[in-house]
């Protein structure tokens, strides 16, 4: 498993995964009508792979793009990370490894803190920043996503604690 910069020819996968009923159930997504209309997204997405500011990164499994992790908010030497993972390599381990690898990566990078989150209804996000040595902090947030208020349940591992 390899966290690197975004190609084009990772383009496909991707979309598949930006347009997944599955992922859009737990990661803050547009509703895409179709395909094509995930384009600009993921133009975006592989720019600021590109920025040195930012972090944002494919998850690659052989050279096959499976998902991405990308900063959700930098402040103060903390940052915040998303994550995805495309659903058919779900329960595999996959997600686990590669945010433990992210999490080495922008400790290096000089960050103090990662953040993460997940709705309250997503245990298996949960259970991978719990394996990943995170703990649970004592914020929450409602967020409404498509229709829903969903209950927003943070972790956190600062450079000290973590074991990776």
């Amino acid at each position: 498993m390899l966290l690197r910069k975004f190609q084009e020819t990772d383009k496909e996968q991707m979309l598949e995964i930006l347009t997944s009923n599955v992922v859009n159930q737990t990661y803050m997504l547009p509703d895409f009508a179709e395909k094509a209309d995930a384009i600009p997204l993921f133009e975006r997405l592989m720019g600021l792979s590109m920025d040195e500011k930012r972090y944002v990164r494919c998850i690659a499994l052989d050279g096959i793009c499976i998902g991405f992790i990308n900063d959700v908010q930098i402040k103060d030497g903390s940052i915040e990370l998303g994550y995805v993972i495309h659903p058919e390599y779900h329960s595999k381990g996959y997600m686990t490894q590669a945010l433990r690898i992210a999490i080495r990566e922008v400790f290096t990078l000089g960050y103090t803190e990662v953040i993460c989150g997940a709705f309250e209804e997503n245990p298996a996000s949960i259970r991978v920043m719990e394996k990943c040595g995170m703990e649970r902090w004592d914020f929450t947030e409602i967020i409404p996503y498509r229709g829903k208020d969903h209950i927003c349940v943070y972790y956190k591992a600062s450079k000290e604690n973590i074991i990776c």
